[in-house]
């Protein structure tokens, strides 16, 4: 199931290398790094964020594809020079605004990665399977759903105690109980 995700990231970045080469928004100084970008960045990076989904949920994946791709933009525009930007792009208060959105675009991929496997996981199942295996098919779906839940309900929960903790070490440092009441606001 991983190489699907990893085929599904790198057409997607093979579309976007492309796109940008076709609208003429970046030159790449070797070639190469073109292609490094797709199989690396696209493929491996964010196909393997896409590959966790299940177990981190949209949140984690997207923050952590965010800063990768903001991290790897700020690296090229200050040390590695891999590529430049066109010249609308390149003015001094127009950057940082680029390599923002480039960063949110890096942060959607493996979610839209995941997306077009799920409709891609629906659309061969709908064209021939029978009854029961489409009603198997969607009973494993709402199981993952609810699987990804159960770990954003246990996270939360973990947190909550955690600051429940923190709440009673307050409250004993101020030598009030657990049990008291809050003062009344007058």
């Amino acid at each position: 199931m991983q190489f699907y995700f990893l085929a599904i990231a790198l057409g997607i970045g093979l579309v976007a290398e492309l796109a940008a080469y076709v609208l003429g928004l970046r030159t790449y100084r070797v070639r190469w790094i073109a292609l490094l970008n797709i199989v690396v960045g696209y493929g491996f990076v964010m196909g393997g964020l896409a590959a966790a989904w299940k177990s981190l949920g949209n949140g984690p994946i997207f923050l952590i594809a965010f800063f990768i791709g903001l991290t790897y933009e700020i690296a090229n525009a200050t040390a590695l020079h891999w590529w430049e930007f066109n010249q609308a792009s390149q003015s001094g208060s127009r950057r940082p605004a680029v390599i923002l959105i480039l960063a949110l675009l890096c942060g959607i991929v493996p979610l839209v990665t995941v997306e077009l496997h799920a409709a891609a996981r629906r659309w061969a199942t709908a064209s021939n399977a029978s009854p029961l295996e489409q009603l198997k098919e969607r009973e494993v779906g709402l199981v993952n759903k609810l699987d990804q839940l159960r770990t954003q309900t246990r996270n939360v929960e973990s947190k909550l105690d955690a600051l429940r903790q923190r709440k009673g070490r307050l409250l004993e440092r101020q030598g009030q109980s657990l049990d008291a009441a809050p003062p009344a606001e007058q």
